[in-house]
């Protein structure tokens, strides 16, 4: 039986052109590379999923490429197959996390002093880096000011405000951006191609929506829908929110068009629904919260059909739904969301809370 790969690390990019929605990352790497002057300490910071490890990988394989420097790795040699299959000596990446004290660090240091084995640089890449401890980043500066000879570091953090700033500016920084819908959207649809699934229109975008701009989230996404396809029928748009636990555009419409008619029946009913399918209730707010804001761009003068909205309801809906609300009562409501946010978040009974707060908004 074929060993099966998860499809985030099957499609994850094998070289900087593969690099989509971060053109200015691309760019600069691409530079450094061609020109021989890769910096020995780069710094990855952005969203989760956006591609910061695997960007590391891709460095790492050009340069220590049969052909390298190259922008082109062959993909074939024995270096790249090894970066590939994560088992090169040459490239040790290390969960920060989890190894995040100075004892760590200082074996970190001593591996960092050993030449190169199989390639042409070591590299070294700490992925959630801002869990070193101060007194484990505050060891680890002198090494990262003045590596040995072809050697690489590569930190990795979702959130740079937490690394010392001796750390930052030692580092040639570069920043990821989350992916835009339209480009996990294309990337989506090869796979899709790839792996044979059939989806309705609109699925794929759903998902793209719904990953906030991290592609292996939405690639996670896509194989679990992938699993759910019947013989013979395509992935409907109800099962990607069903996936999720989140409100379906109909779902959501239905909630603001009771909440627009003061019906606190079917709120509570809508509510209680939420609570019996055990669907995320922080998702649910959050697709509520990305209406309000769609439905006060509208009734500030945004124009319809330019406008492109953070909720799954578009078009003719969202602007149907927009003549129900006074802007007033919107910008008012906003303080009743501000305080359900945190409560949803931390409460012990979400659920709860997600119906008081739509009570609230009669």
């Amino acid at each position: 039986m074929t060993q099966f790969i998860p499809w985030h690390l099957k499609y994850r990019p094998q070289v900087l052109k593969d690099l989509h929605g971060q053109d200015i990352v691309q760019k600069s790497l691409s530079n450094l590379i061609s020109s021989g002057k890769m910096p020995h300490a780069l710094l990855f910071s952005g969203p989760r999923g956006t591609g910061k490890t695997s960007t590391a990988r891709i460095v790492a394989k050009s340069l220590n490429c049969k052909d390298g420097p190259t922008l082109s790795p062959c993909g074939e040699c024995p270096a790249c197959k090894a970066i590939e299959l994560g088992n090169s000596f040459d490239v040790i990446e290390i969960d920060a996390a989890s190894n995040n004290g100075v004892d760590q660090i200082r074996e970190l240091i001593a591996s960092s002093m050993l030449s190169p084995i199989q390639g042409s640089f070591r590299t070294f890449v700490l992925d959630e880096v801002h869990m070193l401890t101060a007194q484990a980043q505050n060891a680890f500066l002198k090494t990262l000011e003045e590596p040995a000879p072809n050697t690489l570091f590569v930190l990795a953090t979702t959130e740079e405000h937490r690394l010392l700033d001796t750390i930052t500016s030692r580092c040639l920084h570069l920043r990821f951006k989350p992916m835009s819908t339209g480009d996990i959207e294309a990337s989506l649809a090869e796979i899709a191609h790839r792996e044979g699934i059939s989806l309705e229109d609109g699925v794929l975008r759903a998902i793209a929506a719904s990953s906030r701009g991290g592609m292996r989230d939405a690639i996670q996404l896509l194989y679990q829908l992938s699993t759910t396809q019947a013989e013979g029928k395509p992935v409907g748009n109800a099962q990607v929110y069903e996936a999720l636990g989140d409100l379906s555009p109909q779902q959501l419409h239905l909630i603001a068009q009771a909440i627009a008619g003061k019906d606190a029946y079917k709120v509570v009913a809508y509510a209680q629904k939420i609570r019996e399918r055990n669907m995320e209730i922080y998702r649910c707010f959050e697709s509520l919260l990305a209406l309000w804001g769609d439905l006060m761009a509208l009734k500030l003068g945004c124009s319809s059909d330019k406008y492109q909205g953070n909720s799954s309801l578009q078009g003719t809906d969202l602007v149907s739904l927009a003549g129900n609300f006074e802007l007033e009562y919107l910008k008012q409501s906003l303080h009743y969301l501000e305080d359900a946010e945190r409560r949803i978040a931390t409460s012990n009974n979400s659920s709860l809370w997600f119906l008081t707060t739509l009570l609230a908004l009669l």
